[in-house]
């Protein structure tokens, strides 16, 4: 059990659920579909998976406690957390709204197009319209000049 909670934020391991190292994690396709979960996946994604089901288990300890406790979540907006059945679940559970950004919008020189889930209306309005992502139409301070997203500096971004 939890005290009162106003509001949560999860940031799941993005690593296994990530568009460049799916092939390594989760190698299996079966009819066009990727396989998320069962024993063709890796040890650690199996445990990102616990992990996500955790966090799953977390909000809901949260919103048990606080019915209006805030939630958000964030992973790569090209990774697969978006397709993994129990996410997509827990985002009609508790009435989330996806919103990509990217960092670059913030002042980072990489540009990480990255998903945010929340209920919170605010974010929802000021990320509408890919507002807070970076394009020719609505350019960052950096844009043209971005850092590439490569070998350590990747390592790197994922801090981000």
């Amino acid at each position: 059990n939890v005290g009162w909670v106003d509001g949560a934020h999860f940031a799941f391991p993005c690593r296994t659920f990530s568009a460049l190292a799916i092939e390594h994690h989760r190698p299996l396709v079966v009819r066009g579909r990727r396989v998320l979960e069962g024993s063709s996946i890796s040890p650690e994604a199996q445990k990102a998976n616990a992990v996500v089901r955790h966090c799953i288990e977390l909000m809901r300890e949260a919103r048990r406690v606080n019915p209006e406790c805030v939630l958000m979540a964030e992973n790569p907006a090209t990774g697969y957390l978006q397709h993994f059945q129990p996410w997509k679940d827990a985002v009609r559970e508790f009435g989330l709204v996806r919103r990509d950004v990217t960092y670059c919008k913030f002042g980072e020189p990489i540009r990480k197009l990255t998903s945010f889930w929340s209920d919170i209306p605010a974010l929802h309005q000021e990320a509408a319209d890919d507002r807070l992502c970076c394009s020719a139409e609505k350019p960052c301070q950096h844009f043209g000049a971005h850092e590439s997203v490569q070998g350590d500096v990747a390592s790197a971004a994922s801090a981000y």
